[in-house]
């Protein structure tokens, strides 16, 4: 634990909180940081409670976030549909009817 420190006061660190993140959320938090779309295969969900940032900013970040996982998720189901008989395909109603009323799009 001495090292742990002596680590800390060598770097000056010990003013800062360490703040731990999933690794499949860095890639929507750097996107989010540098201005760019969510990257197409992430599933990591946007820290905001890490950001310092307005309340619009991370709004927009986790809507944008949202969005990107629904449409992940539509070609994911779409593919499964396809790929298995059709009286075994039984999609999650629950979430059909729930989608809807947070992404009206999300029918199409």
């Amino acid at each position: 634990m001495d090292m742990l420190i002596d680590h800390h006061q060598e770097w000056k660190l010990e003013n800062w909180k360490r703040q731990d993140i999933n690794q499949a959320d860095v890639a929507p938090l750097m996107a989010a940081l540098i201005g760019v779309p969510f990257p197409l295969n992430s599933v990591g969900i946007i820290p905001v409670d890490i950001l310092d940032t307005s309340d619009l900013f991370k709004a927009e970040s986790m809507f944008a976030n949202a969005v990107q996982i629904l449409e992940q998720f539509k070609v994911k189901m779409t593919q499964k549909k396809e790929a298995t008989l059709s009286f075994l395909f039984t999609p999650f109603e629950r979430f059909n009817r729930v989608l809807p009323v947070f992404f009206p799009s999300a029918g199409s």
